[in-house]
């Protein structure tokens, strides 16, 4: 074997040698870079899973405070309509008690559903004109009571049971109805 032999043989060992290190290089870039794939697909799918439970969380939020608004809202229409009607009853029941005829009336009805008995007060307001508190005194015949700040009137019968008649207690005596009233028109709008 002479020195080109030698060197011939040396040069093929080393290109083999290259060579073999070479595609044992590359199979351990390609594993590597598959390793690195598969780590960011897997890294992909936790960070879009994590986004899409989020979105859905923060959608969720979104619509119970949606729901919660919405509720709200009704809430207050309700309480802004049973302001409104509550105020207009109060208003046309002021208007009523200053027609003198129909708070005669009134009265009237009030002292025929309990009967005329002794010891019955009717309290007025000081503001009616005297000559129809002297006409309620003459055709009734109770003890009259006039009350400066009073806009009605109240009667009390012999036993001591005292029943009011003034705007406001005509509002009160409306509200359970005003309200039923008010939630039935807000469902029906809502339906």
């Amino acid at each position: 074997m002479d020195i080109q032999e030698l060197a011939e043989k040396l040069q093929q060992e080393g290109v083999v040698k290259g060579k073999e290190a070479y595609e044992k290089h590359v199979a351990e870039a390609e594993k590597k870079a598959q390793e690195i794939l598969s780590l960011a697909h897997t890294q992909e799918k936790e960070i879009l899973d994590k986004a899409q439970k989020e979105a859905e969380k923060i959608l969720e939020n979104a619509r119970q405070n949606i729901r919660l608004a919405a509720r709200d809202v009704v809430l207050k229409l309700q309480e802004e309509i049973s302001h409104i009607l509550r105020t207009i009853v109060n208003h046309k029941a002021k208007k009523a008690l200053e027609d003198q005829q129909i708070l005669k009336e009134w009265i009237l009805g009030m002292i025929q559903s309990h009967g005329k008995q002794s010891g019955c007060v009717l309290e007025v307001s000081e503001k009616l004109a005297e000559d129809f508190k002297q006409t309620l005194k003459a055709e009734l015949g109770l003890e009259l009571s006039q009350q400066k700040n009073l806009h009605g009137f109240c009667f009390q019968n012999a036993q001591g049971e005292k029943m009011e008649v003034t705007p406001e207690s005509i509002e009160e005596a409306l509200r359970p109805f005003l309200s039923g009233l008010v939630k039935e028109i807000v469902q029906e709008k809502k339906n």
